[in-house]
């Protein structure tokens, strides 16, 4: 009997220090694996810095992802055109402060430095926004010239000043503004930009639209809007004026790469006026840089301006001459 409980101890002991010795061969072979593994890795490619950076912000308490605002429209037309080295993203005009801390770290991984001393960079910065959002695009540009940074264009189309910005004042960092509104109604844009420094802003000008009849393109938007902010709604869906935007900031960003060229068709290009198509009796403003806006038929001019999709070859200062504005000129796509 007690021979017996000898080998049962045996065998156990045995068995334990079978697997006590696995074990250890597991924990050494791994340890050994683990640095093959880590050196043998290819280390992750990192993402190329960004030529240029375009931020769209919403209006009032419309969402960043909405898909019926020109807003977002425009951003993914442009983004199709632009595949490489342009970073575009539109915001709620709320959530400005993430849209600036966005900027920073685009801009530290352009220029190798900290996003708090991004500082000047390569890369250009573009900003653009309808109502709440066009004051948050003032805003913006105020703090990024705190930052030092500089901004290559901004776009204001009907803004409205959110209590404790300053949409009127574009900040001496920024080079070219453009302002689009429109006076009617219970809510309207902002009648005039200015630049708080002219010798190192160019104001493009302070462009008035008048809407007898609203786009057809608004028929998607709430209700409620159409009804109560009408004409305020109407510039935003107004895709003629968007169209000129795109423009805009097309023009500030050059021609894109080879590569996205060649997957796109050419046509032939054109030369007309920036009011062109908008109406043949439109009226113009005698305020330096303005110019009045009356389109009483916009589903013929906006089916004519799907038909022929525009971009902007040249921009040039726009002043009044007896009255009549310079217009930029642009460039049509036609057949």
């Amino acid at each position: 009997m007690r021979r017996r409980r000898t080998r049962l101890f045996d065998f156990f002991r045995t068995s334990l220090s079978a697997r006590l010795a696995l074990f250890v061969v597991l924990v050494l072979s791994l340890g050994f694996l683990a640095p093959s593994h880590v050196q043998s890795s290819s280390p992750a490619a990192t993402p190329r810095p960004p030529t240029a950076i375009v931020i769209g912000f919403m209006g009032g308490n419309v969402s960043h992802d909405d898909v019926i605002r020109n807003e977002l429209i425009i951003a993914d037309r442009l983004r199709a055109s632009y595949p490489q080295g342009v970073y575009f993203e539109v915001f709620e005009n709320r959530r400005l402060e993430q849209a600036h801390q966005k900027i920073l770290q685009l801009l530290s991984a352009s220029s190798g430095r900290p996003s708090s001393r991004a500082g000047k960079s390569s890369a250009q910065v573009i900003l653009y926004g309808h109502s709440w959002g066009a004051s948050a695009v003032v805003a913006l540009a105020d703090e990024l010239q705190t930052d030092g940074v500089p901004v290559a264009l901004t776009v204001q189309v009907d803004s409205v000043e959110k209590p404790g910005q300053n949409d009127a004042l574009i900040p001496a960092n920024v080079a070219r503004a453009i302002n689009f509104y429109q006076p009617d109604g219970m809510l309207h844009g902002r009648a005039k930009i200015r630049a708080a420094n002219s010798a190192r802003t160019q104001i493009l000008g302070n462009f008035r639209f008048s809407y007898k009849e609203i786009p057809s393109q608004c028929r998607v938007y709430p209700w409620y809007e159409r009804i109560i902010t009408r004409t305020h709604i109407a510039i935003e869906c107004d895709p003629v004026l968007w169209q000129r935007i795109e423009g805009l900031i097309r023009d500030t960003l050059g021609q894109p790469s080879l590569e996205a060229t060649s997957r796109r068709s050419t046509r032939p290009i054109r030369e007309l006026s920036l009011f062109s198509r908008i109406s043949p009796s439109a009226s113009y403003g005698s305020g330096e840089g303005d110019a009045v806006t009356s389109s009483p038929s916009h589903r013929a001019i906006t089916a004519h301006a799907r038909q022929f999709p525009i971009t902007l070859t040249a921009v040039r200062p726009i002043s009044i001459s007896a009255s009549i504005p310079r217009i930029m000129k642009i460039g049509s796509v036609g057949r």
